[in-house]
């Protein structure tokens, strides 16, 4: 079966979740500058195997 990929963009008490890497990478530019710290995660899910994350980009202190 084949994975679905999908961006997560989070900072402090925020997340957002997208299909298209571009508009992750804008929201995530956005609330880096805005915060000052932001992380924009790969996640690669396959249906009955363990799901993965990978951190793409990353900027400050990690969000809470």
């Amino acid at each position: 079966m084949k994975p679905t990929i999908s961006y997560h963009v989070f900072t402090d008490m925020r997340d957002e979740w997208f299909d298209d890497y571009t508009e992750a990478v804008a929201l995530f530019e956005q609330w880096a500058k805005e915060f000052g710290c932001a992380r924009l995660y790969e996640e690669t899910c396959i249906p009955d195997e363990q799901d993965t994350e990978d951190c793409l980009m990353s900027i400050g202190e990690y969000p809470w």
